[in-house]
């Protein structure tokens, strides 16, 4: 039984000590305690946190195109707000109500709508509803919104249509 434990005792030793070798390579510093579990531990920890490490040529080509993506996606957005712009100049449609600072009233940015209600901003909604003009409402800013507009918004819990 003791011929066993010796077999194993040195078979966990060689272990250790290819391991040990492993973690030398890989830059980690061994304790002297350290068995070849915690020894392969710092090791992976140690992949993970080392930023240098080379990525593979998949990996590579991979970002290239996703960047590659995103640059088209951001061209393809600018077109969007460029046509939606155009389209609005075009209609005389209002982009969003804005609220004017002396009067608790809402005011058109357009023609008035026949379908069109009064919201209030929600604090889900902040920040997240474009007023047309480069910026966001606030939480508790009154709109004026085409009523299937506000019923989307209101679905979303953006906005709350005002009765």
């Amino acid at each position: 039984m003791s011929e066993e434990t010796n077999d194993e005792k040195d078979v966990m030793d060689e272990l250790r000590t290819e391991m040990a070798a492993k973690a030398k390579a890989a830059g980690v510093r061994v304790h002297h305690t350290w068995d070849a579990a915690r020894i392969e531990q710092a090791i992976s920890e140690a992949a993970l946190q080392d930023p240098t490490e080379p990525a593979d040529e998949n990996q590579q080509a991979d970002s290239e195109e996703v960047v590659a993506l995103k640059s088209e996606i951001a061209g393809l957005e600018a077109q969007v707000a460029g046509l939606l712009d155009e389209i609005r100049s075009l209609t005389g449609a209002p982009d969003q109500t804005v609220i004017d600072e002396a009067s608790s009233e809402p005011l058109e940015a357009g023609p008035a709508q026949a379908d069109a209600v009064t919201c209030t901003v929600t604090k889900n909604g902040a920040g997240k509803i474009s007023n047309g003009a480069g910026g966001f409402f606030n939480w508790k800013d009154s709109i004026n919104l085409p009523l299937e507009t506000a019923g989307a918004l209101e679905d979303r819990a953006f906005v709350e249509i005002d009765e």
